[in-house]
């Protein structure tokens, strides 16, 4: 019967009403909230026999060091169901959606190479997975790359480990852009 007590009540009772609204209107209008449409497609690919979909035939995803573990499910049902070829370009470096699922347990890449390397030897199946490093960077100069190394080696050796990268890693400068950039140095946060 505290003040607080009745503020809990009556808020939870007000979001309560506003996600029955909320599902009302998506029903209403046949559309999916966002957080359910990886969920429909992967379960109306696997309701099917046979899709009547056109197949793919290569399934290409940038920014794949942000996939999760859902996004992953569907990206290798259609891989596998459609034997599509796929092609993914990320950088670990970048990853930013880990709060959200992406990259935990490691990097959505370690995940797809493991799932791949598991459904060629479930299937018997003959494919290549085939690994490329792009390390030419074409947005910075050489002082920025220089001085970001030693905190990507550092994230490296960290335990628990924040990034896999090691010297064959390293970014190197467009020839052509090689003294665009300055050093940058991180501060302690004192907080």
């Amino acid at each position: 019967g505290t003040m607080s007590g009745y503020v809990v009540d009556a808020v939870s009772e007000i979001i309560g009403d506003i996600g029955k609204k909320y599902a009302e209107l998506c029903a209403q209008n046949q559309a999916l909230p966002t957080n359910k449409l990886v969920a429909t497609a992967l379960a109306a690919l696997k309701g099917q026999k046979n899709p009547s979909i056109k197949r793919p035939r290569w399934l290409f995803v940038d920014e794949f060091q942000d996939t999760d573990f859902e996004q992953m499910d569907l990206l290798t049902t259609i891989r596998a169901d459609f034997n599509a070829r796929l092609f993914v370009v990320g950088d670990i470096k970048q990853a930013i959606y880990r709060f959200r699922g992406a990259g935990t347990g490691g990097s959505a890449f370690e995940e797809l190479d493991f799932r791949l390397n598991n459904e060629k030897k479930k299937s018997g199946l003959e494919f290549n997975l085939v690994n490329y490093k792009l390390v030419r960077n074409f947005r910075s100069g050489k002082p920025l790359l220089d001085s970001l190394h030693p905190y990507f080696k550092a994230w490296a050796s960290s335990e628990p480990q924040l990034l896999n990268y090691g010297d064959s890693d390293r970014l190197t400068p467009d020839v052509a852009k090689n003294t665009l950039g300055s050093k940058i140095k991180l501060k302690e946060s004192t907080n």
